[in-house]
C-alpha cells in the first residue's frame, strides 16, 4: 500500500521551459518533502528480475530501498533526468515505465489503487511540455530546452538514433554556435515530404544559414534529427580549435545503463 503526502499542485503543461522555470519556483515545496511513499516491485538493469523494494518520492528524486527502515538504499532516479512516466502492462500488472534519458525503469504496483496513485504523484512532479505537432515550434522547444540544459525534454524531442548532446551550451555559444535568440524567426524556409521538415533558418550573428531537420514519427511525435550550419561558423569552429576541444572535453559521458545496487544479485 503506498502512502501519499501532500502533493503539489500538477505544473501547468506549458510549451515553455522558461516558464517552467518560475513554475517550479512557486511551488515552495523543500528538496526531501515526502511526496509518497510504498512497497513496489522493481525490475532491474541488468539482470530483470524482479525485487520488492520501499519506494520514497521527493520532488528532487525517487528513491528505492531495501527495507521500509531506508538503511540501505539500493538506487535512486533524479526527477530532472525523468522524461516521461507511463502505464505499462505489459511485464507485470499495475506497471509503471519510468523513462529517463538513459534508462527505462519498470516499477509495479501491488493494487490498482496503488498503481493509479504511484502514477499520478510522479506526473505532478515530472515535466516535459507536449511535442508540438509544427515542426518550427518542435525546434524552437528543443533549443530553449537544449540552453537551458533541460535534459528530459531533450531527449524526449531528439531523435533516439542520435547521440545525445552533452555540450555545455555556454561552450557551445563561446565557440560560435547560435542561440536561439539569434535565429531569425519566421524561418527562411520550410518544406516537409515523406514526414520529414526541412527548415531553413537565417542566423544574426555571423549573417549565415542553418538548416535544421525535423522527422515526424509513425505515433505523430516530432524528432529533430540534424541542425548543420554554414561556413562562417565552421570556419569559427576551426580557427579555435583549442576552444573546441576543450568543450568537448567538458561533454558529459554518454548515459549508459550501468544497472544499479539491485543488479548485484541474479535472482
Amino acid at each position: 500500500m503506498l502512502t501519499e503526502m501532500t502533493s503539489p499542485k500538477a505544473r501547468s503543461r506549458s510549451n515553455s521551459i522558461a516558464k517552467l522555470v518560475v513554475d517550479e519556483s512557486k511551488l515552495h515545496i523543500p528538496d526531501d518533502h515526502r511526496l509518497m511513499t510504498g512497497w513496489m516491485t522493481k525490475q532491474g538493469g541488468k539482470w530483470k528480475s524482479w525485487k520488492k523494494r520501499w519506494f520514497v518520492l521527493t520532488p528532487r528524486e525517487l528513491r528505492y530501498y531495501e527495507k521500509e527502515d531506508e538503511k540501505t538504499m539500493k538506487g535512486t532516479v533524479p526527477i530532472d533526468e525523468i522524461t516521461y512516466a507511463e502505464r505499462n502492462f505489459t511485464e507485470k500488472t499495475n506497471c509503471v515505465a519510468i523513462g529517463t534519458v538513459g534508462r527505462v525503469y519498470l516499477v509495479a504496483a501491488e493494487s490498482a489503487v496503488d498503481f493509479e496513485e504511484l502514477l499520478n504523484a510522479l506526473q505532478a512532479v515530472i515535466f516535459v511540455p507536449p511535442v508540438p505537432r509544427d515542426p518550427i515550434e518542435c525546434f524552437q522547444l528543443w533549443r530553449e530546452a537544449f540552453e537551458q540544459g533541460h535534459r528530459p525534454t531533450m531527449s524526449r524531442l531528439l531523435d533516439p538514433a542520435r547521440a545525445m548532446p552533452r555540450h555545455s551550451f555556454d561552450a557551445l555559444y563561446d565557440i560560435g554556435v547560435p542561440c536561439l535568440d539569434e535565429m531569425l524567426f519566421p524561418p527562411i524556409s520550410c518544406a516537409t515530404a515523406d514526414n520529414v521538415s526541412t527548415i531553413v533558418i537565417s542566423e544574426r550573428r555571423y549573417s549565415t544559414t542553418g538548416t535544421v531537420v525535423v522527422a515526424r514519427a509513425s505515433d505523430g511525435t516530432q524528432h529533430i534529427v540534424s541542425e548543420s550550419w554554414q561556413a562562417a561558423i565552421q570556419a569559427h569552429l576551426a580557427i579555435n580549435a583549442a576552444e573546441v576541444e576543450q568543450a568537448r572535453a567538458g561533454m558529459a559521458g554518454a548515459a549508459a545503463d550501468e544497472g544499479d545496487d539491485d543488479d548485484e544479485e541474479s535472482s
